[in-house]
Parts: C-alpha cells; sequence; structure tokens
C-alpha cells in the first residue's frame, strides 16, 4: 500500500506507512475520526471506514471498539452513502431526516468529506423543484406579467419569446443555484467568524448549508405558501447544523444566519433593481412590432 496521507480539522497530520497508522490506530494515537487519503482514492474517507474496508486486524479490542463507534456515528447524512444504499433511497431517507430529525443528521455530518458530493445534493433538489414549479406556474406567470409589461399582449411573438425565456431559465436554474449555495454559504461563515463561532473551516459551514437549503427545497412545488414554508424550515434545519457542527451556541447560530440574509436580500434587491432598469431600458428602447 502506498503512504497514507492523514489530515483532522482541515489540517494534515502528516504522511504514514501503513504499519504506523496500524500502531497509531491500537495506541489511540488515531482515533478514526481522522480523514485518510493514499494514491487510487477518489476522495477522503474517515480513517475508522477505511481500516474496516481494508480488514486491518487490529490487536486491541478498546481500539476495534472505538473505530466500530466513530464508523457508526458518521452514517449521516445517508446521501453520502449512496453507493451502499442506492440513489433514490439514499436521496429520500436524506431528505427526511434533515426534514424531522435534524440533530441526529448533523451530529453525523462529516465536517470534512469534500464539497461535490452535497453540492451535487443541492443542485440537484432545487433543479428539480424549480422546474416542477415553474412548470405548474407558467401560466400565471404570462399572466402576471402581461398586467404589469401591457405591450406583451400587443406582440406576435410574445409566446413563443416567453417559452424561449423559460427555457434558457431552466438551463441557467442548475449554475445560478451553484453560485447562490457559494455566496449564501460564504456570508453565513464570514457572519459567523465575525462572531467567533467558526469553529471549523469554510467547508463545514457548505456542507451544512447544502444539506439544509436542498432538502427544504421540495416545498417550491406548494402553492401561495411553499416559499414562506421552506425558508422558515430552511433556517431551522440551518441553525441547527451550525451548533452541531460548529458547537457553538443557538444563538450565535441564529445571529449569523439573520446577518447573512439580511446581506443577502440587500444584494438581491441591489439585482432586481438592476434589471428592472435594464428592463426599462430595453422596453423604451425597442420597437415592438404589433400582432396583425
Amino acid at each position: 500500500m502506498s503512504s497514507l496521507h492523514i489530515a483532522s480539522r482541515g489540517q494534515l497530520l502528516g504522511t504514514f506507512d501503513e504499519e504506523e497508522v496500524r500502531e497509531g490506530m491500537r495506541t489511540a494515537r488515531f482515533t478514526g475520526e481522522e480523514l485518510v487519503w493514499c494514491s487510487g482514492m477518489s476522495d477522503w474517507r474517515p480513517l475508522s471506514e477505511m481500516a474496516a474496508e481494508w480488514k486491518w486486524d487490529l490487536a486491541s479490542e478498546e481500539s476495534v471498539a472505538t473505530i466500530s463507534k466513530v464508523s457508526s456515528s458518521l452514517k449521516e447524512p445517508a446521501w453520502e452513502q449512496r453507493a451502499t444504499l442506492g440513489f433514490f433511497s439514499a436521496l429520500f431517507q436524506t431528505i427526511g431526516t434533515v426534514l424531522l430529525k435534524p440533530s441526529k443528521t448533523f451530529e453525523g455530518l462529516q465536517k470534512q468529506g469534500g464539497v461535490a458530493s452535497p453540492l451535487f445534493y443541492y443542485v440537484i433538489i432545487s433543479s428539480v423543484m424549480f422546474t416542477l414549479a415553474a412548470i405548474s406556474q407558467l401560466p400565471s406567470t404570462i399572466s402576471s406579467l402581461a398586467s404589469v409589461m401591457p405591450q406583451f399582449e400587443k406582440v406576435s411573438l410574445s409566446y413563443p419569446m416567453m417559452g424561449m425565456l423559460f427555457l434558457v431559465t431552466l438551463l441557467l436554474s442548475p449554475p445560478i443555484f451553484m453560485v447562490t449555495i457559494f455566496v449564501s454559504s460564504f456570508f453565513t461563515h464570514l457572519c459567523l467568524r465575525l462572531l467567533r463561532g467558526a469553529k471549523e473551516p469554510f467547508e463545514a459551514t457548505f456542507r451544512v448549508m447544502c444539506y439544509a437549503m436542498g432538502s427544504t427545497a421540495i416545498f417550491q412545488v406548494i402553492p401561495f405558501f411553499g416559499g414562506i414554508l421552506g425558508s422558515i424550515w430552511s433556517f431551522y434545519a440551518s441553525l441547527i447544523g451550525l451548533k452541531k457542527v460548529h458547537e457553538i451556541s443557538a444563538w450565535r447560530a441564529t445571529v449569523a444566519l439573520l446577518l447573512s440574509s439580511l446581506i443577502l436580500l440587500m444584494l438581491l434587491a441591489l439585482l432586481v433593481s438592476l434589471l428592472y432598469y435594464s428592463y426599462q431600458h430595453f422596453a423604451t428602447n425597442i420597437p415592438f412590432t404589433s400582432a396583425k
């Protein structure tokens, strides 16, 4: 086996050979909570899991018990076990546990383990829910636009244009959601740092936000109150997640989320204003052809 790279809490502890790591686990130098990577592995994995997978015969029964205990505590969320559980089973289990058992889920969340898996979870759920919501609300959206933009009713290509705009929006939704979750996580982590509550690196905050916001995205398909319900539930799940992962008080997590939400709302208001004035400029300078 090639050299093993061991890391803990965002810091590389060093590079060791297999026998050194075995001995370290026998003597409790390594608890099993550390992450390990070696040539041939696609991502960092918990040392306890890899020790079991490599079938290491550790002499100390106490060490084996520790490994088993740590391994069992790192089974959340189910999404990160989808290779074993299956894609859809892991997906639905994760949604259910984040919504109904957030404390248990985030207590077992790996604070490190890469951003790709939680990002994929967030983007796929958000994109699918957004598509379903957009399709169901398309008629009312067109009617609303026609009421505030009367010239649309006079344009022969208005509906084809709306259809094209709808399609482009759907295609752009995944990258937009990717940018959104990174920006949201960045400001949340920044606020945590300002409040001295960021006990873990940005990656831990990002993982919490992906699973919390991704799971609550299912409320987008509920008419009228879906957005409000989803926002409240997302706030609650994120609060529990940050509290558990960073091991901080509830008030610090709450204030960090409120501050970051305020910043994001201000940025959104600025963006909407820019888009509105851009549209006004476009509408007043581009002649419309009346329908025959």
